[in-house]
Protein backbone atom coordinates (compact mmCIF):
# COMPACT_ATOMS: atom_id res chain seq x y z
CA UNK A 1 0.00 0.00 0.00
CA UNK A 2 2.88 2.38 0.79
CA UNK A 3 4.39 1.86 -2.65
CA UNK A 4 1.02 2.29 -4.39
CA UNK A 5 0.36 5.56 -2.58
CA UNK A 6 3.87 6.80 -3.34
CA UNK A 7 3.29 6.27 -7.06
CA UNK A 8 -0.23 7.76 -7.00
CA UNK A 9 0.94 10.90 -5.20
CA UNK A 10 3.52 11.53 -7.90
CA UNK A 11 0.79 11.78 -10.54
CA UNK A 12 -2.35 12.89 -8.73
CA UNK A 13 -3.50 15.27 -6.05
CA UNK A 14 -5.37 12.91 -3.74
CA UNK A 15 -8.34 14.29 -1.84
CA UNK A 16 -9.87 11.17 -0.27
CA UNK A 17 -8.91 7.51 -0.65
CA UNK A 18 -11.99 5.37 -1.28
CA UNK A 19 -11.73 1.61 -1.00
CA UNK A 20 -13.97 -1.38 -0.25
CA UNK A 21 -14.35 -3.39 2.94
CA UNK A 22 -11.75 -5.89 1.77
CA UNK A 23 -9.13 -3.22 2.52
CA UNK A 24 -10.72 -1.60 5.57
CA UNK A 25 -10.70 -4.89 7.49
CA UNK A 26 -6.89 -4.62 7.71
CA UNK A 27 -5.86 -2.01 10.26
CA UNK A 28 -2.37 -1.89 8.68
CA UNK A 29 -3.85 -0.40 5.50
CA UNK A 30 -5.67 2.34 7.39
CA UNK A 31 -2.45 3.06 9.25
CA UNK A 32 -0.52 3.29 5.97
CA UNK A 33 -3.02 5.76 4.49
CA UNK A 34 -2.81 7.94 7.59
CA UNK A 35 0.99 7.83 7.46
CA UNK A 36 0.76 9.59 4.08
CA UNK A 37 -1.41 12.28 5.65
CA UNK A 38 -4.42 11.26 3.55
CA UNK A 39 -8.12 10.97 4.35
CA UNK A 40 -9.89 7.65 3.74
CA UNK A 41 -13.49 6.50 3.51
CA UNK A 42 -14.66 2.89 3.24
CA UNK A 43 -17.39 0.48 4.31
CA UNK A 44 -16.29 -1.75 7.16
CA UNK A 45 -17.15 -5.32 8.10
CA UNK A 46 -19.74 -5.55 10.85
CA UNK A 47 -17.78 -7.10 13.70
CA UNK A 48 -19.54 -8.04 16.94
CA UNK A 49 -18.61 -4.73 18.57
CA UNK A 50 -20.08 -2.79 15.62
CA UNK A 51 -23.23 -4.89 15.77
CA UNK A 52 -23.66 -4.03 19.44
CA UNK A 53 -23.23 -0.32 18.67
CA UNK A 54 -25.92 -0.52 15.94
CA UNK A 55 -28.31 -2.57 18.05
CA UNK A 56 -28.29 0.17 20.69
CA UNK A 57 -29.91 2.55 18.18
CA UNK A 58 -33.35 2.61 16.58
CA UNK A 59 -32.35 0.98 13.26
CA UNK A 60 -33.96 3.82 11.32
CA UNK A 61 -31.97 7.04 11.65
CA UNK A 62 -28.35 7.67 10.68
CA UNK A 63 -25.80 8.18 13.46
CA UNK A 64 -22.05 8.15 14.06
CA UNK A 65 -19.62 6.71 16.59
CA UNK A 66 -16.15 8.18 17.09
CA UNK A 67 -12.88 6.75 18.41
CA UNK A 68 -13.57 3.17 17.40
CA UNK A 69 -10.39 1.08 17.76
CA UNK A 70 -9.65 -2.29 16.18
CA UNK A 71 -6.97 -4.54 14.70
CA UNK A 72 -3.41 -5.39 15.66
CA UNK A 73 -2.40 -1.81 14.97
CA UNK A 74 -5.12 -0.64 17.36
CA UNK A 75 -6.02 1.97 14.75
CA UNK A 76 -8.59 4.56 15.75
CA UNK A 77 -11.31 5.47 13.26
CA UNK A 78 -14.74 7.07 13.10
CA UNK A 79 -17.81 5.03 12.22
CA UNK A 80 -21.04 6.26 10.74
CA UNK A 81 -24.22 4.30 10.08
CA UNK A 82 -26.56 4.94 7.14
CA UNK A 83 -29.98 3.20 6.94
CA UNK A 84 -30.19 0.70 4.07
CA UNK A 85 -34.02 0.65 3.86
CA UNK A 86 -34.24 -2.82 5.37
CA UNK A 87 -36.53 -3.53 8.31
CA UNK A 88 -34.91 -6.49 10.03
CA UNK A 89 -35.50 -7.40 13.66
CA UNK A 90 -31.76 -7.26 14.32
CA UNK A 91 -31.10 -3.55 13.95
CA UNK A 92 -27.48 -3.88 12.79
CA UNK A 93 -28.78 -5.43 9.55
CA UNK A 94 -30.60 -2.18 8.77
CA UNK A 95 -27.40 -0.13 8.35
CA UNK A 96 -24.54 0.42 5.94
CA UNK A 97 -21.50 1.00 8.13
CA UNK A 98 -18.53 3.14 7.06
CA UNK A 99 -15.21 4.02 8.62
CA UNK A 100 -13.26 7.23 8.03
CA UNK A 101 -10.63 9.49 9.56
CA UNK A 102 -12.67 12.50 8.42
CA UNK A 103 -14.39 14.37 11.23
CA UNK A 104 -18.02 13.25 11.26
CA UNK A 105 -21.15 14.95 12.54
CA UNK A 106 -24.88 14.76 11.90
CA UNK A 107 -24.62 17.39 9.17
CA UNK A 108 -22.14 15.55 6.92
CA UNK A 109 -23.15 11.87 7.25
CA UNK A 110 -25.21 11.76 4.07
CA UNK A 111 -22.62 13.81 2.19
CA UNK A 112 -19.93 11.25 3.09
CA UNK A 113 -22.16 8.38 2.00
CA UNK A 114 -22.82 10.15 -1.32
CA UNK A 115 -19.09 10.77 -1.72
CA UNK A 116 -18.38 7.06 -1.41
CA UNK A 117 -21.02 6.29 -4.04
CA UNK A 118 -18.67 7.83 -6.64
CA UNK A 119 -16.49 4.75 -6.24
CA UNK A 120 -19.32 2.59 -7.58
CA UNK A 121 -18.40 3.79 -11.07
CA UNK A 122 -15.39 1.47 -10.83
CA UNK A 123 -17.62 -1.53 -10.12
CA UNK A 124 -20.00 -0.45 -12.88
CA UNK A 125 -17.08 -0.17 -15.29
CA UNK A 126 -15.95 -3.75 -14.72
CA UNK A 127 -19.51 -5.06 -14.92
CA UNK A 128 -20.50 -3.20 -18.09
CA UNK A 129 -17.09 -3.41 -19.76
CA UNK A 130 -16.65 -7.14 -19.20
CA UNK A 131 -20.19 -7.95 -20.30
CA UNK A 132 -20.41 -5.64 -23.31
CA UNK A 133 -17.05 -4.27 -24.47
CA UNK A 134 -14.42 -6.84 -23.52
CA UNK A 135 -12.47 -8.16 -26.50
CA UNK A 136 -12.28 -11.95 -26.43
CA UNK A 137 -8.70 -13.14 -26.76
CA UNK A 138 -6.53 -16.05 -25.66
CA UNK A 139 -3.24 -14.23 -26.08
CA UNK A 140 -0.89 -14.13 -23.10
CA UNK A 141 0.97 -11.13 -24.54
CA UNK A 142 0.83 -8.35 -21.96
CA UNK A 143 1.08 -5.53 -24.51
CA UNK A 144 -1.84 -6.90 -26.52
CA UNK A 145 -4.01 -7.45 -23.45
CA UNK A 146 -3.16 -3.97 -22.19
CA UNK A 147 -4.16 -2.54 -25.58
CA UNK A 148 -7.52 -4.33 -25.38
CA UNK A 149 -8.04 -2.94 -21.85
CA UNK A 150 -7.35 0.62 -23.03
CA UNK A 151 -9.64 0.09 -26.03
CA UNK A 152 -12.59 -1.08 -23.92
CA UNK A 153 -11.92 1.81 -21.52
CA UNK A 154 -12.21 4.20 -24.46
CA UNK A 155 -15.48 2.60 -25.60
CA UNK A 156 -16.87 2.65 -22.06
CA UNK A 157 -15.98 6.31 -21.49
CA UNK A 158 -17.46 7.27 -24.85
CA UNK A 159 -20.68 5.43 -23.97
CA UNK A 160 -20.71 7.07 -20.52
CA UNK A 161 -20.39 10.50 -22.17
CA UNK A 162 -23.18 9.78 -24.69
CA UNK A 163 -25.40 8.47 -21.91
CA UNK A 164 -25.48 11.97 -20.40
CA UNK A 165 -27.38 13.10 -23.53
CA UNK A 166 -29.31 9.94 -24.37
CA UNK A 167 -30.52 7.12 -22.08
CA UNK A 168 -28.57 4.45 -23.97
CA UNK A 169 -27.81 1.20 -22.15
CA UNK A 170 -24.40 -0.42 -22.61
CA UNK A 171 -25.76 -3.43 -24.50
CA UNK A 172 -27.49 -1.20 -27.06
CA UNK A 173 -24.32 0.89 -27.45
CA UNK A 174 -22.36 -2.30 -28.16
CA UNK A 175 -24.98 -3.39 -30.73
CA UNK A 176 -24.75 -0.02 -32.52
CA UNK A 177 -20.96 -0.33 -32.76
CA UNK A 178 -21.19 -3.89 -34.07
CA UNK A 179 -23.88 -2.93 -36.60
CA UNK A 180 -21.72 -0.07 -37.85
CA UNK A 181 -18.73 -2.38 -38.25
CA UNK A 182 -20.82 -4.92 -40.14
CA UNK A 183 -22.11 -2.24 -42.53
CA UNK A 184 -18.55 -1.01 -43.12
CA UNK A 185 -17.40 -4.55 -43.88
CA UNK A 186 -20.32 -5.01 -46.29
CA UNK A 187 -19.35 -1.85 -48.19
CA UNK A 188 -15.69 -2.90 -48.32
CA UNK A 189 -16.69 -6.34 -49.57
CA UNK A 190 -19.03 -4.86 -52.20
CA UNK A 191 -16.31 -2.51 -53.50
CA UNK A 192 -13.75 -5.31 -53.54
CA UNK A 193 -16.11 -7.65 -55.43
CA UNK A 194 -16.89 -4.95 -58.00
CA UNK A 195 -13.21 -4.32 -58.58
CA UNK A 196 -12.54 -8.04 -58.89
CA UNK A 197 -15.36 -8.37 -61.42
CA UNK A 198 -14.14 -5.38 -63.40
CA UNK A 199 -10.56 -6.68 -63.46
CA UNK A 200 -11.70 -10.18 -64.42
CA UNK A 201 -13.72 -8.82 -67.34
CA UNK A 202 -10.72 -6.82 -68.57
CA UNK A 203 -8.65 -9.98 -68.32
CA UNK A 204 -11.14 -11.97 -70.40
CA UNK A 205 -11.30 -9.44 -73.21
CA UNK A 206 -7.65 -8.35 -73.12
CA UNK A 207 -5.39 -9.02 -76.15
CA UNK A 208 -2.74 -11.75 -75.61
CA UNK A 209 0.12 -9.28 -75.11
CA UNK A 210 -1.75 -7.75 -72.08
CA UNK A 211 -2.48 -11.03 -70.30
CA UNK A 212 0.74 -11.00 -68.29
CA UNK A 213 0.09 -7.41 -67.17
CA UNK A 214 -3.46 -8.14 -65.92
CA UNK A 215 -2.39 -11.40 -64.33
CA UNK A 216 0.15 -9.50 -62.21
CA UNK A 217 -2.59 -7.06 -61.17
CA UNK A 218 -4.81 -9.91 -60.04
CA UNK A 219 -1.96 -11.35 -57.98
CA UNK A 220 -1.46 -7.95 -56.35
CA UNK A 221 -5.18 -7.67 -55.79
CA UNK A 222 -5.33 -11.03 -54.05
CA UNK A 223 -2.45 -10.09 -51.79
CA UNK A 224 -4.06 -6.83 -50.74
CA UNK A 225 -7.57 -5.59 -50.09
CA UNK A 226 -7.61 -3.21 -53.04
CA UNK A 227 -7.15 -3.27 -56.77
CA UNK A 228 -4.60 -1.39 -58.90
CA UNK A 229 -5.98 -0.45 -62.28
Amino acid sequence: MDELLDIAEKWFRIGVVLFDRGFSKDSKILKAVEKHGLKYLAPIRKRDKIKRIANAKDGVNPFYHTQYKFGRENVETNLFFIPNEKHEKEKWKNYHVFCTNIDVNNANLQHLADLYSKRWNIENFYRDAENNFMAKTKTANFTMRYFFFLFISLLYNLWYFIRSFSPLIAERWKDLIEDGMREERKIERLVRDCLMYYTSMKFLIAPPFQLRHYLSLIVLQRGQNFCIL
